[in-house]
């Protein structure tokens, strides 16, 4: 039944899914590494002059980061919709209610949490939510 579903999709839908699923493994990717950007170091800085270039390279990190993830969004969007816009809407929906509750969660239970715990709390459920959009 998959193979005769598969087998009667063009090459551009089948080639915009794969892209499609590569560019929500990049921005899995990006939030790991962001996840790991921002968390404590093992060997705090000795120095206020280590603390300082700590500091601005996870602020600059993270925005590297951030916009890997951005273009990695919009990428995995545009080729979701040359697959399907239907099964693009209800995964970006998907994504956006998942990610809503799951940060409105955090904020009712630990008001004063750290950028880690945010980042976990709402993209983590927004990758689930847009990854099961699809196959619903």
């Amino acid at each position: 039944m998959k193979e005769a579903r598969t087998a009667t999709l063009s090459s551009e839908k089948l080639e915009a899914r794969s892209y499609a699923i590569i560019s929500l493994g990049i921005m899995c990717l990006v939030a790991l590494l962001t996840h790991i950007l921002l968390s404590p170091p093992l060997n705090p800085p000795s120095s206020p002059g280590e603390e300082m270039n700590a500091m601005v390279l996870r602020g600059l990190g993270s925005s590297v980061l951030f916009f890997v993830w951005a273009v990695g969004l919009a990428a995995w969007g545009k080729n979701l919709a040359e697959f399907s816009i239907h099964k693009r809407n209800q995964s970006f929906i998907f994504g956006l209610v998942a990610g809503n509750v799951s940060l409105a969660y955090l904020i009712l239970t630990k008001p004063h949490a750290p950028a880690q715990e945010y980042i976990t709390y709402t993209l983590w459920p927004a990758h689930v939510a847009l990854a099961i959009g699809v196959l619903f």
